[in-house]
Parts: structure tokens; sequence; C-alpha cells
């Protein structure tokens, strides 16, 4: 399972390394699809499986403004992101959802790691294109 990160720009040439699934049980039975245009979106998050390895992963898309730089720090798009891709892969590994009576702590520590790696992305990206 992997977690791929790229801006939106990135979309359309990622559509030749993966397979797009709609749904985890899309992704099962290997019934792909074509992905939603995610243009206008401030992240959009799929299930994907690449062509070569058929490694199966998610993949989340952020928003960058016209000069090709990610706007902003929008928390709130990190955390949204990342409860979908820690959703996506507790389902694909068969994890049993647990409530906070239960100390869902390893749900809780892969938000968060999710969250890191999007923000890291972020970082880097300003850097690297300022």
């Amino acid at each position: 399972m992997s977690l791929y990160i790229g801006t939106i720009s990135d979309f359309y040439n990622s559509k030749k390394r993966f397979k797009f699934y709609g749904t985890v049980q899309d992704m099962l039975i290997d019934d792909d699809g074509i992905p939603a245009d995610p243009m206008g979106s401030a992240a959009t998050t799929f299930l994907v499986k690449e062509r070569k390895s058929g490694y199966k992963g998610v993949i989340t898309f952020l928003d960058e403004d016209s000069n090709g730089a990610i706007s902003e720090f929008l928390f709130n798009t990190i955390a949204h992101e990342s409860t979908h891709i820690t959703d996506a892969i507790w389902q694909l590994i068969g994890a049993r959802a647990e409530s906070f009576d239960e100390r869902n702590e390893p749900y809780a520590y892969l938000v968060g790691w999710v969250a890191g790696k999007i923000g890291q992305y972020m970082i880097d990206y300003i850097r690297d294109n300022e």
C-alpha cells in the first residue's frame, strides 16, 4: 500500500501510470474507471493501482494557483484528505474501526502520519518552486 501526493496538474500524466478506482470494492475486483477531473478542487483523493507493478495505493492531488505553486497551507484540506486516505487504507487492510472509548490510537497515528506527509510535500513543493 503506497501513498502518492502530487498537484492537480500532475493528474493527467498520472492516468498513464495508474488505474483509478471509485471504491475499495471496485479496486478489489479490478473494475477501474475514468476518474473525475479534479480541476477546481482544493484537493482530491483517489484509490489507484500502478499499471506496471500492480501495487495498490491512494493518491492525493493538491490545488495549485495560476503560477504553478500551492498557494497556502490549507490545514482543513490536509485534515480532510488525510481522513479519506486513512479510511481507504483502513478498509483495504481490513482493520476494525474503533471508537474513542476503545482508544483508537492506531487510526489516529495513521491520520497524523498521512497529514505529516501531505504537509511535508507542501513545504517541499513551495521551497522547490520559489
